[in-house]
C-alpha cells in the first residue's frame, strides 16, 4: 500500500516565500520589497511533487498552524515561549501563499495549536499505518510513528518507537530549545543530557525523576522542569480535543 504523508506547512511556505523576497534599501529608512508569487508558488508545487514521487504518496496533506500566532497554547504555559519570534516578520507573501495551499491541498490546523502539534496528533490517530510526517524539524522526534527529513535523504524514514520518542522529549526538556525560548537547564546540551538520563547513580530512579533531580542540583525545581517538559511536548494523539483543549503532560505518561 502506498504511504500517506503530511508536510511541515509552516516551513514549506516559509522557505519558499523568503527564496523569492528581495530587499532593496535606499538613502536614509527609506526601503522596498519585492516577491515573485508565481515562482514561490513554482517552488511549492516541485517540493510536494518531490516528496510525492520520493514517498510513493497516495495522499498529502500539509499540517499548519493557527494562523493567530497569540492563542498557541504553549504561551500560556510560559509566557516567554517564542517571544523573540514576535518580533521577526514572517515573508510578505507568507499569507497569500497559506490561502492558496488551503484553496489547493488538503490542510488541517486545529485552534491554538502549532503545526508540530498537528502533525504529532495525525501521525499518532489509530488508523493508517502507512502514514509519513515529512519535516525538517528535530522537534518530530519527539513522536512516535514515522518520519522523513528532506534535508537528510539519505536516512530515508525513520521508525520511532514509543520509547525513542519519549526519551526525546525528556532531552528537549532539559536542552530546552532557546530559539523557541524555553531555556531547560542552563548550560545542558546534547551530551550532557544524554549523561543525565544515563547516569547510574542515585541508583532506582525513572528518567523523569532524572530530569527533577538534575533540575534542583542546578538551583531549579520540579515545577521549572515541568513547565518545560509541558512546553517541549509535540502533541499525540489524545492529548488534545475541540471541547477541553490541550491536556498538558504530566509525570505519568512517560515510559520507563
Amino acid at each position: 500500500m502506498r504511504n500517506v504523508i503530511m508536510l511541515d506547512g509552516d516551513i514549506l511556505i516559509h522557505r519558499a516565500t523568503a527564496a523569492v523576497q528581495k530587499e532593496f534599501k535606499f538613502a536614509g529608512p527609506v526601503a522596498a520589497i519585492t516577491a515573485d508569487f508565481v515562482e514561490a508558488l513554482k517552488i511549492v508545487d516541485r517540493e510536494i511533487l518531490v516528496m510525492r514521487r520520493t514517498l510513493d504518496a497516495e495522499d498529502v496533506f500539509i499540517a499548519l498552524s493557527d494562523p493567530d500566532s497569540s492563542a498557541n497554547w504553549r504561551k500560556q504555559v510560559l509566557p516567554s515561549y517564542k517571544f523573540d519570534r514576535t518580533k521577526r516578520a514572517k515573508p510578505v507573501l507568507f499569507k497569500q501563499m497559506r490561502a492558496e495551499l488551503e484553496s489547493r491541498f488538503q490542510t488541517k490546523w486545529y485552534p491554538g495549536l502549532e503545526g508540530d502539534d498537528v502533525l504529532g496528533i495525525w501521525v499518532t490517530s489509530p488508523g493508517t499505518p502507512e502514514r509519513v510526517i515529512v519535516s525538517i524539524d528535530k522537534d518530530l522526534r519527539g513522536v512516535p510513528g514515522r518520519l522523513y527529513n528532506p534535508n537528510r535523504p539519505a536516512e530515508g524514514i525513520v521508525a520511532i518507537d514509543l520509547a525513542s520518542a519519549d526519551r526525546f522529549h525528556l532531552l528537549q526538556t532539559l536542552m530546552g530549545d532557546r530559539v523557541d525560548g524555553y531555556t531547560g537547564i542552563p548550560g545542558v546540551g546534547p551530551k550532557k543530557a544524554e549523561a543525565i538520563l544515563d547516569a547510574q547513580h542515585p541508583a532506582g530512579m525513572t528518567p523523569w525523576q532524572r530530569v527533577c533531580h538534575a533540575y534542583r542540583r542546578d538551583g531549579l525545581t520540579e515545577i521549572d522542569a515541568l513547565t518545560q517538559a509541558r512546553v517541549a511536548r509535540i502533541l499525540r494523539f489524545g492529548e488534545w480535543n475541540r471541547r477541553v483543549g490541550v491536556c498538558l503532560w504530566t509525570p505519568q505518561q512517560e515510559t520507563t
